[in-house]
């Protein structure tokens, strides 16, 4: 993280002398050969220019500092049914409090693409009905053979007992992560 800091921090350095510069070009005439002399300086603009700089450099801070902590909810998760073992990032949901009623096992969310791959009895597989605040609905689960979750941060696999659930939709714009953790495995 400390390197990721002043790798930031000169890219900044750069750019700030780089906008300074430039308003300065555009402001006085420069001939290559002669001396650069700063005659005029408009205070419209160095309040501009700083102005945008500010911005830029929150949104960039902002940014690092949500990527750190997302990072920090990520873990790897293998999930073996049968024969198949499939290997997944999840995200901790921290408002995911799905359980499957009868167990009182904690639910694992799935992207289909992945659940699919599994090809469970009908006998192992479970109907667990939910309710959000847009819908009300029913995921079909099943209860894996072996559950390892690894945190990248503790860098140690965990066997948990959890249901496995398929879901329709990308949990991850940016394919960070396919599946959802609950608060309950964690």
């Amino acid at each position: 993280m400390e390197m990721i800091s002043l790798i930031v921090f000169f890219m900044l350095s750069f750019m700030l002398s780089g906008l300074c510069f430039g308003t300065i070009q555009m402001q006085n005439t420069y001939l290559i050969g002669e001396e650069f002399i700063i005659k005029n300086n408009s205070a419209k603009f160095i309040v501009l220019s700083t102005a945008v700089i500010f911005i830029f450099i929150t949104r960039i801070v902002d940014l690092l500092k949500d990527r750190a902590i997302v990072k920090d909810l990520l873990y790897d998760i293998y999930i073996t049914e049968g024969k198949r073992t499939v290997l997944v990032k999840g995200f901790l949901d921290t408002g995911n409090e799905l359980r499957e009623p009868v167990t009182n096992l904690p639910c694992i969310i799935v992207e289909n693409s992945y659940f699919n791959q599994f090809e469970v009895d009908d006998d192992k597989k479970f109907i667990i009905k939910y309710d959000t605040i847009n819908e009300v609905g029913e995921v079909k689960g099943f209860k894996g053979q072996n559950i390892m979750i690894r945190n990248e941060e503790l860098n140690t696999w965990r066997k948990v007992e959890a249901v496995i659930c398929g879901c329709e939709r990308k949990l991850s714009k940016d394919d960070e992560f396919q599946a959802l953790l609950s608060r309950g495995i964690v």
